[in-house]
């Protein structure tokens, strides 16, 4: 039989010295999630990576030098590479970018459109008809030297647009060095913070729009091919307020409740993605 009357007594006992406590932290107004599935209209063409010029390289007896593929520029791979893959564990995103934070009176008072940039990197491998690996010669940062190796870095980015409630700042101005220290002048914005993780779908070759020539009846053409690739990202933005709150703790937040971002556009290497859940449980430190 329970005894409610014990039980009562002891969770006074428990719980005599808890008492509320004033402290200073960030308070979240407005989040969203959302999983996009992202392809050539939202990433482009894959980039090169690298930090200086880079040569795919033909497999013998038609070795031959390719074209050149400068840092930030489409790469360029030749005819004799018939597939490509993203070498197994070097995808990831290499930074997450808050561009601006501008308030949004359509929307109406206290709401603001957040213009975030996913940058993702990755290594690619391109094979010929027999499955050789063509090899990449890679000059150095100093000029006087030249590496060879089975890959090169690529890049691809996303700009996502959100517009969520960041709250009322009236006149008070905020200055801080806590989480950014290039500025501590913040007005009276919200900050914003993003969270992500993300998945390579796909990735293929795709003809280059800029080599369209015949190499036939042009000595000077040399045909290339270009890359494009396709990426699951699951991501969490939020808009939050540093205030003073008075608090007595009883559980973490229930991420379930987080509303979607806006819908997505399915496509053909997206159905996949598009049906798996959202990875709540991998977004907070355990």
């Amino acid at each position: 039989m329970i005894d409610l009357e014990t039980n009562k007594n002891n969770f006074g006992r428990k719980h005599q010295n808890c008492k509320n406590t004033c402290i200073v932290t960030p308070k979240p107004y407005g989040n969203c999630k959302q999983q996009d599935c992202l392809q050539l209209p939202e990433l482009g063409l894959v980039v090169s990576a690298e930090p200086c010029a880079c040569i795919i390289l033909g497999i013998p007896p038609i070795e031959k030098l390719g074209a050149i593929n400068l840092p930030g520029l489409p790469i360029k791979v030749p005819l004799q590479a018939l597939s490509v893959k993203v070498v197994d564990n070097s995808f990831h995103i290499n930074s997450i970018q808050v561009l601006s934070i501008k308030p949004c009176s359509s929307a109406g008072a206290g709401y603001f459109e957040i213009k975030i940039n996913y940058i993702f990197k990755f290594k690619l491998q391109f094979f010929d008809i027999d499955m050789n690996v063509l090899q990449v010669k890679c000059s150095t940062p100093s000029s006087t030297s030249e590496i060879i190796k089975d890959f090169i870095y690529g890049s691809v980015n996303y700009v996502k647009k959100v517009i969520l409630f960041g709250g009322k700042g009236g006149d008070t101005v905020i200055a801080s060095n806590l989480i950014n220290s290039s500025t501590n002048m913040l007005g009276n914005q919200p900050y914003a913070i993003a969270k992500a993780k993300a998945i390579p779908l796909d990735v293929e070759l795709q003809e280059s729009k800029d080599s369209r020539c015949d190499p036939y009846c042009d000595p000077y053409c040399d045909p290339t091919n270009n890359v494009i690739i396709s990426i699951g990202l699951f991501t969490i933005i939020s808009l939050i307020r540093i205030i003073n709150l008075s608090v007595s703790t009883t559980s973490t937040c229930d991420d379930c409740n987080i509303p979607l971002c806006e819908s997505i556009v399915p496509g053909d290497p997206c159905s996949y993605f598009n049906n798996m859940p959202f990875p709540l449980e991998k977004f907070d430190a355990k």
